[in-house]
């Protein structure tokens, strides 16, 4: 079970949020795992500044790319800024952060668990794309 949003972990989210209506959504006939994904919480941490005010313009400085004759140069150069602050202080840790590595320790859990083999996922908001991130992984065809 992945919330992926980055302030909202897996383990908190089952634990707290869902653990009412998942359990009887589900019959309580599952054991339900939280996933915490790489680069949030305490999971490999991934910032990319080092100061609260580089942080809080990497999130405030934006616009929409429509609202002026100069908005697009803005939001470049912010990306700019932001992609370089990012490869400055987050360059060895970003480098294991993604979806196929969440793929690939989704794959780690289902060995670990030494069961079928299957993999059973229910995911919120981005980590809807992580079943399509890992179907090229699965190396034996799932039977349904």
């Amino acid at each position: 079970m992945n919330e992926a949003v980055p302030t909202n972990l897996g383990t908190f989210f089952l634990l707290v949020d869902a653990n009412c209506y998942i359990t009887s959504l589900t019959g309580g006939q599952f054991d339900l795992i939280g996933l915490d994904t790489r680069g949030t919480g305490n999971v490999i941490p991934f910032n990319c500044s080092k100061s609260l005010a580089a942080s809080s313009a990497m999130l405030t400085d934006k616009v929409l790319s429509n609202s002026s004759d100069v908005a697009l140069g803005r939001l470049w150069a912010r990306g700019s800024i932001d992609a370089a602050m990012c490869l400055e202080n987050a360059n060895e840790t970003g480098a294991l952060i993604g979806t196929a590595f969440v793929a690939r320790d989704l794959i780690s859990i289902v060995d670990a668990l030494e069961e079928d083999g299957m993999l059973r996922y229910w995911g919120l908001f981005l980590s809807l794309l992580t079943p399509s991130t890992f179907v090229p992984f699965d190396p034996k065809p799932n039977s349904t």
